[in-house]
């Protein structure tokens, strides 16, 4: 028999997970270059040379080398916990978008997350009925980042208000109030690799439609609004400034999607989280009990991570185009997961 699921890995909880801004290490990282690194460890040795008696110098060298590395000896000796598998779920995980159905609340981890029918009752004409119907987007995507190309790059004094700019647009939607219905579900931090210094800083930011993302573009009290309007004049003043800084972004409204997770942290569409309104119960809007309704909880927060099992075993079954057991031998994968330990 098929493994059951697809199950909720979290439940409700009172507030949503916070995340921080990108580092200023991990800019610093972007700035210099290996060789950078390495010249200014060789000066910094060089005038510990010439300013300490040799015992410190060597001693000051020594420190750097343990400060350096001591933390990963002792985690490679089980001295010290590995502070990296923290918060990973492990096993195989999934991310189901209809998460936020009020159907869900209050259901603890474990609980089925697939509220369709057992496949015995499905009718067999099911999914291409379905596919003649066009799905509505249940979910929009924006990609948004920048670039400096000035000498000190992140760190260049006329890009610093566009990099604190993205870090304070994502704590307003972090902390957004329900009233102000945001849309915002999730987002992820990056910073890309593809040249030695001066990389793009991206953030992939998960919302509950585009135009969710139209009206926060355009809100004109907010953070995105005033940066928008201080770049652009920017660019009509002092041009040849401007010309140092890359601005781009990527929106994409999403029907339907997949995602498969192994050993990893609540990440991307596996981390949304959206806040799920608690109805009040008949009896005390009857009884119009104004303190009973001012003390009750309004709500609680939702994640879509959810087990890869049952129907969301494969990515067909992800996809909601199968019933999760199209492999050619139904019982392969059960014994493929007992084999594997996943």
């Amino acid at each position: 028999m098929a493994p059951k699921g697809p199950t909720f890995v979290f439940g409700d909880r009172d507030v949503r997970p916070m995340k921080g801004p990108v580092s200023r290490f991990t800019y610093l990282r972007d700035l210099l270059t290996f060789r950078e690194i390495v010249s200014l460890g060789i000066v910094a040795q060089l005038i510990a040379s010439l300013t300490l008696p040799t015992l410190y110098s060597v001693a000051f060298g020594f420190f750097i080398v343990i400060y350096s590395y001591g933390s990963n000896i002792l985690i490679a000796l089980k001295i010290k916990k590995n502070p990296h598998i923290e918060g990973v779920v492990h096993g195989k995980t999934a991310a189901v978008l209809d998460f936020a159905n009020p159907i869900h609340l209050g259901k603890p981890p474990g609980a089925a997350a697939d509220d369709l029918p057992e496949v015995s009752e499905w009718d067999p004409d099911l999914l291409t009925k379905q596919a003649a119907i066009p799905p509505k987007p249940k979910l929009a995507v924006l990609l948004v980042g920048s670039r400096c190309d000035g000498q000190l790059g992140p760190f260049d004094p006329d890009y610093i208000f566009i990099r604190n700019m993205f870090a304070k647009m994502v704590k307003e939607l972090q902390t957004a109030t329900q009233e102000e219905d945001m849309g915002y579900l999730n987002s992820e931090l990056f910073l890309q690799s593809e040249r030695s210094q001066n990389n793009v800083s991206m953030a992939v930011i998960y919302w509950k439609s585009y135009e969710h993302i139209r009206r926060f573009a355009h809100r004109d009290d907010i953070t995105h609004w005033k940066a928008w309007t201080r770049f652009r004049k920017m660019q009509r003043n002092d041009f040849p400034t401007s010309k140092k800084i890359g601005l781009w972004h990527e929106a994409y409204e999403v029907s339907n999607a997949e995602a498969i997770y192994h050993n990893m942290r609540p990440f991307g569409l596996g981390n949304l989280w959206d806040f799920v309104p608690t109805p009040q119960s008949s009896l005390d809007t009857e009884k119009g009990d104004a303190n009973t309704q001012a003390n009750a909880p309004k709500g609680k927060w939702r994640s879509s991570l959810v087990t890869a099992t049952g129907s969301f075993f494969t990515s067909n079954g992800r996809m909601r185009v199968s019933d999760g057991k199209d492999w050619s031998n139904e019982l392969y994968y059960e014994q493929y997961d007992k084999k594997e330990g996943a």
